[in-house]
């Protein structure tokens, strides 16, 4: 920000507006749910998600906002080197 106000004169709003917004959004992404149990203000509401991923069939969890089962596979240890591994 100091580069752009020095190289061209101009207060940089659009970088200031990013700064703000990334710290907002890092607080209630982060700080918010350790503070309030877990709540997160920034998920999308049910009804958007049931919108666009469709109701979960039996079998599936029961979070729709929950970890893909890819990456939770993964990131999972399996055999003989789970016990190395811990």
């Amino acid at each position: 920000m100091a580069f752009s106000l020095v190289m061209h004169g101009t207060v940089p709003r659009d970088e200031i507006l990013g700064v703000v917004v990334g710290h907002v959004w890092y607080f209630f992404a982060d700080v918010w749910p350790g503070l309030y149990e877990g709540q997160r203000p920034m998920d999308p509401p049910a009804w958007w998600v049931r919108l666009w991923e469709g109701r979960l069939r039996a079998g599936e969890g029961s979070d729709a906002r929950g970890v893909d089962g890819d990456v939770a596979a993964a990131a999972a240890a399996v055999g003989p080197q789970a016990a190395e591994v811990r």
